[in-house]
């Protein structure tokens, strides 16, 4: 769940599918005790299994992040100048060249810049963490990579204090054997002290930029992610639209019962839910011999960012089939009996 459940949010931030994870998770792992990939790991050839490498990276990185150390978002970071919010930019430092990290997101008190790796290398892990080796290599390059940035945020401070996160995936296959890890590293980066009122304003519109890539991967707007090689900015010039006459309650059999904005999930594509005739016919044509979700934007995450205000912190609520967390929530398509007006 908590996989799936970051997948759906990488999706979203991307701007459409880069990988079935959730729906394919079975057929790509063996049913050891420990997360194990069949054969030599997902993809023939060294590109493909480097490609897969580093999308799964991400995602188990996002579950990471969003699980255990509770991050409330990640927006991919586009070019080496990316404005995220009014005068607020996370740049590379003057003179440093290369690759920005993957991620600008938040805490409830903190920036964030985060890097994910992901990795089939070898080599004896509990070395470096146990007894003093180097770290290895995929994590060093992820701590080059969110050490060259600053946040900027003009008239009022530089180089502002974030919290930066490197997590590199070791992947174990059946053919190599090896111990699967997951590593990460978080210092605090910057010099200056982050003003509260700007870095709630940023939170605000980092949320709005989320939920609005959200809306868009489940089918209820147009609206394309705003991206550029070199400088890129995602400040909304437009109130924020929460499509409120979209919103729908979904009942569960469990009694459980949502609001919002709800999109069915299966194989890397979306169908919007509005009616029980929508839900018909994503148990129909999903649900046969694979894992299929049903994702809700919630209503009450929905009107504060229609308002613009800042949320410090969610409740996440989760059991063996249902998870809501970040003011999304997911459980099984087939567990969902019936759409309702709000």
């Amino acid at each position: 769940m908590d996989l799936a459940h970051a997948e759906i949010s990488e999706i979203a931030a991307t701007g459409g599918p880069v990988s079935a994870f959730s729906s394919r998770y079975e057929a790509l792992l063996t049913s050891d005790t420990v997360l194990t990939w069949r054969g030599n790991g997902p993809g023939a050839g060294r590109e493909l299994r480097r490609s897969y490498s580093n999308i799964h990276g991400r995602v188990f990185a996002r579950a990471y992040l969003e699980k255990i150390e509770r991050v409330r978002g990640l927006i991919p970071i586009e070019g080496s100048y990316f404005q995220f919010a009014p005068s607020t930019v996370v740049r590379l430092r003057d003179d440093e060249k290369g690759d920005m990290p993957d991620w600008i997101g938040w805490d409830a008190s903190n920036f964030i810049v985060a890097e994910a790796k992901g990795t089939y290398a070898g080599g004896d892990w509990s070395k470096a963490f146990w007894h003093g080796y180097a770290l290895p290599q995929c994590l060093q390059k992820a701590q080059q990579q969110v050490e060259r940035v600053q946040i900027d945020i003009y008239g009022y401070a530089l180089d502002v204090n974030f919290k930066s996160w490197s997590i590199a995936s070791r992947w174990r296959t059946e053919e190599n054997n090896f111990d699967p890890w997951l590593a990460a590293i978080d210092p605090v980066l910057g010099s200056s002290e982050t003003p509260r009122e700007n870095f709630e304003i940023a939170v605000s519109n980092l949320l709005q930029e989320h939920l609005a890539r959200l809306l868009g991967t489940f089918g209820f707007s147009d609206d394309l992610p705003k991206l550029a090689s070199k400088e890129a900015s995602i400040v909304r010039t437009e109130r924020f639209n929460a499509r409120r006459d979209r919103w729908r309650e979904l009942s569960f059999e469990d009694g459980r019962r949502v609001r919002g904005l709800n999109a069915a999930y299966a194989d890397g594509f979306f169908i919007p839910i509005e009616n029980n005739e929508d839900l018909a016919f994503c148990k129909q044509v999903l649900s046969r011999d694979r894992p299929s979700w049903v994702a809700t934007i919630s209503d009450e995450v929905l009107k504060m960012a229609e308002e613009g205000q800042f949320i410090a912190d969610y409740a996440d609520e989760k059991s063996e089939d249902y998870l809501s967390r970040n003011g999304m929530s997911l459980t099984q398509l087939d567990l969902v009996g019936e759409v309702s007006d709000l």
